[in-house]
């Protein structure tokens, strides 16, 4: 039986799968609330005056495919920033599955229009697939003869079924994953591969945006070193600058086992080990060949130097969102900081209603965030709040507490000025209904010191 310290499990126990399915709910449950169903916030196309957008597009890498949230790579990288610097951005697109190809197409319908002044792109060993070779796995297994079998001993046949096909890939070539992989390098594949690089690198110089191909290891196997080198060689063909992470992967993890590189027991995709490496790795990377201090400095308006628009889960300065501050009754002022509140009950309901008087498409989801812990918004009434705020109203439920609460209000626009925003607090009885605020106007004001 294959446990948590098989380097190559071939069955995995339905425990370890649940925990995995478990991540990946939570992961859809928030990216359901960002427009492309990225695992990010909704951002604006806009950028404020004094701003540097930083964009990190891949795939289930960056949509944080067996890790949760703050574990993903590019939100690392993004949190690292936000340390140091008040005034630069950092976008996460991507989409499990998708290819470099996917990637390119994104980039071109979607990506240039977000005035983005660097991008960054997340090679994974997968991505040369063109959509030009079918992976086959072995269906044999799904055969009504087995059905009986499969009902009454589930676990011993999932397990049966993943090692007899494991032990028939070394015989039918075209099945199973790696077998697959290995087509995806043959030369005629790559040729073609060679081709959607130059339409890449050729797309960000007609958009004067610099573009990094940053090749994420996800383990020391001399085969991935492999597969690196015929990619940089293309790389260099076209000239696309890159990072290779595959040498800074062997040096650190080269002697432990495998396993602990994983995501979760479950999933092999980069865990908290690789995710944290590929972070510094490219931060170092951004600050020492970008320059990315003298960029902060040159881009830098004073009249925009409020960086504390996010608490706890990663210190962001998004120019997107903004916080509402203490609407407890008392007059708003341009600094202050947080919602106090205080109720009787289990949870506590922060209900929206955003009017957007000019922007044209949809406006982002609120959410709340209480020590580190993000609460996104639900769409719909809550018991019968409805009748007491606008239909579009999206609530928010967090826990009770006399803590500081801190809510975001995304903008899809650069004319913030022309949002109104009101709240109301309801307890989770639904017996007591406290008016926060008056309606109140979010202006650019907020962001001055």
């Amino acid at each position: 039986m294959d446990d948590i310290d098989n380097p190559k499990p071939v069955w995995i126990p339905p425990s370890y799968k649940e925990m995995d399915i478990d991540i990946h709910k939570k992961n859809v449950n928030f990216a359901s609330h960002n427009p492309f169903v990225f695992n990010d916030i909704a951002r604006s196309r806009g950028k404020l005056p004094g701003y540097y957008k930083i964009a990190v597009l891949g795939d289930s890498f960056i949509w944080g495919g067996g890790v949760n949230y703050s574990g993903i790579w590019s939100h690392k990288l993004e949190e690292k920033i936000n340390k140091k610097y008040n005034n630069i951005e950092t976008l996460s697109w991507g989409i499990s599955g998708w290819n470099t190809l996917d990637e390119l197409i994104f980039w071109r319908r979607f990506g240039k229009k977000f005035n983005i002044d660097y991008l960054i792109v997340g090679f994974v060993d997968n991505d040369p697939d063109l959509n030009n070779v079918e992976r086959r796995n072995f269906k044999w297994q799904q055969s009504r003869a087995f059905y009986p079998v499969a009902k009454i001993f589930p676990l011993t046949f999932d397990f049966l079924v993943s090692y007899f096909n494991a032990f028939l890939e070394n015989f039918f070539k075209e099945y199973g994953y790696n077998n697959w992989l290995k087509q995806t390098y043959s030369k005629e594949n790559l040729e073609k591969y060679e081709n959607v690089l130059q339409k890449f690198a050729q797309s960000c110089k007609d958009n004067d945006t610099p573009l990094l191909f940053v090749l994420t290891a996800s383990n020391y196997h001399s085969s991935t070193k492999e597969r690196h080198e015929k990619i940089t060689s293309l790389l260099e063909k076209v000239g696309i600058d890159y990072l290779d992470l595959y040498p800074d992967v062997y040096e650190k993890f080269h002697d432990v086992n495998i396993r602990s590189l994983w995501a979760n027991p479950a999933n092999g995709h980069p865990g908290k080990l690789l995710t944290e490496l590929y972070s510094q790795k490219v931060l170092s990377y951004l600050e020492n060949e970008v320059k990315l201090e003298v960029i902060s400095k040159e881009n830098l308006n004073k009249k925009n130097t409020y960086s504390e628009f996010l608490s706890g889960i990663d210190n962001s300065p998004f120019p997107t969102y903004f916080k509402i501050t203490n609407i407890n009754g008392k007059e708003q002022g341009k600094e202050t900081n947080h919602i106090t509140v205080r109720a009787g009950s289990k949870y506590l309901y922060f209900a929206g209603e955003m009017i957007d008087r000019t922007a044209h498409g949809p406006i982002g989801s609120l959410y709340a965030l209480l020590d580190g812990r993000l609460f996104p918004a639900a769409l719909g009434p809550v018991y019968s709040v409805s009748k007491h705020v606008g239909s579009k109203t999206q609530f928010i439920k967090v826990p009770d507490s006399e803590k500081f609460f801190s809510i975001y209000v995304p903008m899809s626009g650069l004319n913030q000025e022309l949002y109104n925003i009101s709240f109301i607090a309801i307890t989770a009885d639904n017996k007591k209904y406290k008016v926060l605020g008056k309606t109140i106007r979010v202006t650019m004001d907020i962001h001055d010191k």
